[in-house]
């Protein structure tokens, strides 16, 4: 195809293509028109914004270099974090809503881009427009969208797109034997690197080159494939590099989500059952919820397994074989294929990971481009009509399905009772974050109903019994708490956080030698694995020794205090020490009497009160 079958084509009047996107723009957010007055949710918000200390404080210096620090997150996202500081910077973190707008605005952008990529490299303005219509709309983007913590997938998405379209010019520019072409190789690189900044979902981005160089470029024919791949170095440079780094702070092979009580093979045998729901649900989007528990305890029936092997080499097989007339339908499904193959290999070394909608977000692009460009939109007669009212009937059906879906993520209450309305209340994630949402409330009659539910699927669930026991202790049921901890003592070798939280309840009950006991344990199982359960653990562990008449063990105790940050911020000793004795003291009065110049760094302090 000559450079020229690229260009926008100029037949098309610019005005229509400017009213399509304004049209799009509008169908894009018209679902979200409510979620200005969204809350954040409890499930990843917290520690991402609302309840991260430095996020909190908006632009700073700080921000930046915490921004930058790759402990931080299973992954490095300076520019999703740098972006939550702008909000704050600009909106205030108490105002969630503005949040949620501006994941509505990228959202509606990313729809254009998609609408403008595919016009620049097909020049068919209505199959393109079709795509970017059901990209708007499509109820499973409804979790990218309105979810504040998945902005990185948006941004990602946005910086992804902006990579193709700086391809396409360079492509049309002869690539490196042009200035235009080097700068815009340069751009995609740089938009590409960025989108990686983001969050890591574009690392298949040199293999979906590969794919648009097929189709819509015709780049790739047998005697150049060499040359195109060797065009893609750098972006695969990239991609290696990050999944080195993504190893080295993802911890692989920890299965820290405590979901999956299944082998680490077993993980492996989803990635065809996932395909198979992934598409099902694309065509026929019931029912919705977050996250969802198939295959999480157990594997996919062998029914499930083959069926979906079958269909997946089966569409593979058709399309391949009509590759040279129908290029779009092998590119889409390789795009779809390509770009979903990521997570969910992710989910297989994960030891089955929880699936999530808005893992489609990008793959569907290539699906739609497969369905749309095939579609007769310009026949004659009664097959353009009848295509045209299909078309018009799924993108209204979508759309309200998409408002009721957003409607759901209202705020962490309507999430979760939603969920557990879609699994007839037996999802035990659900009740315990909607535990926790009453817990945050002092609800502590209903916190205390949610997690004895989860615990009644999950019995042996660490974080379940703490939980349980903490909102037990609110209550004033100590005794009740110790017996819930003290269970799973007995049934299992405890974690620190188990251990650290009997230590807690034994301040409240009394029990100081076994308090003192579990707390020692749960510092030498922490100190290098998780520092902030190591320090309160310590500052636990001197009320109790001073509550048993050790003051100098006490004394000693807190002396090792370590120096941690949590949520960028490097915690104040004496503060800490302070509220702590002050939250204890209303269960036990004894503990305020407790001198707070046993920790050293209260001493100053408590000389400048004077």
């Amino acid at each position: 195809m000559s450079k020229n079958s690229f260009i926008y084509n100029h037949s098309i009047k610019v005005h229509h293509s400017i009213l399509i996107a304004l049209l799009l723009f509008g169908i894009a957010a018209l679902p979200y028109i409510e979620s200005g007055n969204f809350s954040y949710v409890n499930w990843d918000d917290d520690p991402y914004i609302w309840d991260n200390t430095i996020v909190k404080g908006g632009l700073t210096v700080e921000g930046w270099n915490y921004a930058w620090d790759p402990s931080q997150d299973p992954y490095l996202m300076p520019v999703t974090r740098l972006g939550f500081m702008l909000q704050v910077q600009l909106f205030g973190i108490e105002n969630p809503g503005a949040f949620h707008l501006v994941s509505v605005a990228l959202h509606a952008i990313n729809t254009l881009l998609v609408f403008w990529f595919l016009l620049l490299t097909t020049s068919r303005l209505w199959p393109s427009a079709l795509v970017a219509a059901l990209f708007a709309v499509h109820p499973l983007h409804v979790q990218g969208v309105a979810w504040i913590s998945e902005q990185k997938e948006l941004w990602s998405t946005l910086f992804g797109l902006f990579a193709l379209i700086a391809y396409y010019y360079s492509s049309i520019n002869q690539l490196f034997h042009s200035t235009a072409g080097r700068n815009f190789y340069l751009l995609t690189v740089l938009a590409f690197l960025l989108s990686l900044l983001a969050k890591p979902m574009w690392l298949t981005f040199p293999a979906l080159l590969l794919v648009i160089d097929f189709w819509p470029l015709q780049r790739l024919k047998f005697g150049v494939i060499r040359s195109r791949i060797i065009e893609k170095l750098p972006f695969f440079f990239l991609s290696i590099l990050w999944v080195i780094m993504s190893i080295r702070y993802m911890k692989i092979g920890e299965n820290t989500d405590s979901f999956s009580t299944t082998p680490f093979s077993a993980g492996f045998t989803t990635i065809p059952a996932s395909y198979g729901l992934f598409l099902w649900k694309s065509f026929f989007p019931v029912p919705l919820t977050m996250p969802y528990t198939l295959f999480v305890d157990e594997p996919p029936a062998l029914w499930l397994w083959s069926g979906s092997m079958f269909l997946l080499l089966f569409i593979s097989v058709i399309l391949g074989t009509r590759w040279r007339n129908h290029p779009w339908e092998i590119a889409g499904w390789l795009w779809f294929l390509g770009t979903l193959s990521l997570v969910l290999f992710s989910v297989g070394s994960a030891q089955m990971t929880p699936l999530s909608d808005h893992w489609t977000y990008v793959p569907h692009i290539g699906l739609f481009s497969a369905i749309a460009f095939s579609l007769p939109l310009k026949a004659s007669g009664w097959k353009q009509w009848l295509t045209i009212a299909i078309v018009i009937f799924a993108i209204s059906v979508f759309s309200f399905m998409s408002w009721r879906q957003a409607a759901t993520w209202k705020n962490s209450e309507t999430l979760w009772l939603h969920n557990l309305a879609v699994h007839d209340g037996n999802n035990h994630f659900a009740s315990f974050n909607l535990g926790n949402y009453y817990l945050s409330l002092n609800q502590y009659d209903k916190a205390f109903h949610y997690f004895s539910k989860s615990l009644q699927q999950r019995p042996h669930e660490a974080y379940y019994i703490v939980n349980l026991g903490s909102t037990l202790l609110h209550m004033g049921r100590n005794e009740d708490a110790w017996k819930v901890y003290d269970r799973l003592l007995k049934q299992a070798p405890a974690s620190y956080a188990i251990l650290t939280a009997l230590g807690r309840s034994a301040i409240s009950l009394g029990h100081e030698p076994h308090g003192i006991a579990h707390l020692k344990k749960s510092i030498r199982d922490s100190a290098k694995t998780d520092p902030l359960n190591s320090y309160i653990a310590r500052i636990y562990l001197g009320i109790l020794l001073w509550l048993a008449n050790k003051p100098e063990e006490a004394r000693m105790a807190l002396l090792k205090l370590p120096v941690i940050a949590t949520k960028g911020v490097i915690i104040n000793n004496c503060k800490s020490w302070q509220e702590i004795i002050n939250d204890l003291g209303k269960v036990r009065p004894k503990i305020l009497k407790i001198p707070l110049n046993l920790v050293p760094g209260c001493i100053a302090q408590q000389n400048n009160q004077k």
